[in-house]
Formats: C-alpha cells, sequence, structure tokens
C-alpha cells in the first residue's frame, strides 16, 4: 500500500516545477528570439509556448509528481488537461500582451509573472479533474508500472 498525501504531491510539484520553470524560460526564450519582428511579440510567444509546454508538463506532472495515484487514461487526461487550460491560456495571453507589448514591461519579467500566476491553477486542474489525482488518503496497487490505473482500489 501506497501512502499519498496533498504534501506529498505538493512538493513533488514544486520540484517538478522548479525543473519546469528553467525548461520552460528557454523554451520561450527560443520562440521569442524567432518571432524577431513579430507584431505583439510577447503575446504570441506566450500563446505559442503555453500550448506546446502544456503538452511536457503534463507529461512530467502525470509520471512524477502524481505518480502514486489512480489517473485516467493518457489521452483523455491530456484532452481534459487542455480542456481546463483554454481558460487560462487566454487570460494568460491577455495578460502577456497587457504587461509586455501595450504596457512596455520586459518580455522575460512578463514571463515570470505571468508562469508564477498560473502555477497555482495548473496545480489544482491537474490534482483536482485532469489527471485524476487522489490527492488525500491512500491507495492501494502498484506504483506507475502498471498503465492502466483507473481500476485501482482506494483504502479508507
Amino acid at each position: 500500500m501506497i501512502s499519498v498525501t496533498p504534501w506529498d504531491c505538493f512538493a513533488r510539484y514544486l520540484l517538478a516545477g522548479g525543473f519546469i520553470f528553467v525548461a520552460g524560460h528557454g523554451q520561450y526564450r527560443l520562440i521569442h528570439a524567432a518571432l524577431e519582428n513579430a507584431p505583439l511579440r510577447a503575446g504570441v510567444a506566450w500563446a505559442l509556448h503555453f500550448m506546446l509546454g502544456t503538452v511536457w508538463t503534463h507529461a512530467l506532472h502525470r509520471h512524477y509528481t502524481f505518480r502514486h495515484v489512480p489517473q485516467l487514461p493518457y489521452g483523455i487526461s491530456l484532452a481534459r488537461t487542455y480542456g481546463a487550460y483554454m481558460g487560462l491560456w487566454a487570460l494568460s495571453t491577455l495578460m502577456m500582451l497587457a504587461l509586455c507589448d501595450l504596457g512596455g514591461r520586459d518580455a522575460m519579467v512578463g514571463w515570470v509573472l505571468t508562469t508564477l500566476t498560473t502555477a497555482v491553477f495548473n496545480f489544482l486542474v491537474m490534482s483536482r479533474w485532469s489527471i485524476r489525482a487522489l490527492i488525500e488518503g491512500s491507495i492501494d496497487g502498484p506504483d506507475r508500472s502498471d498503465l492502466d490505473r483507473t481500476d485501482q482500489k482506494r483504502s479508507p
């Protein structure tokens, strides 16, 4: 039996988040540089970065952060993540446009502020809905070596 608490998942979320923050910053800088003369460069770069980053951040959180919890099949989980993130994608893109393209802030400062703002929402969505992570209590069953964990039984 594997015991999973909210703090276990949150601690792994923060560790994974450190890596995602650094790798995501590199991804954003590459996209931003590639759009050298594009209008609304910071906002467009953010929108592209967000959509691409969702794929690999979802995979990391699914296989590391929430590895000990029952999960939906991968495709359903990824679709739910994208579905939940669409509103956040629109709001965070508007935030980048307002801060950087219209407000004159440096794009990298805007990226940091927007990324930190979205982090709490991302954790709540992944832990409560898109990956269907069991945050409290414990579960019976194997670690992530079992590909279909949707039928694991929860312990009282």
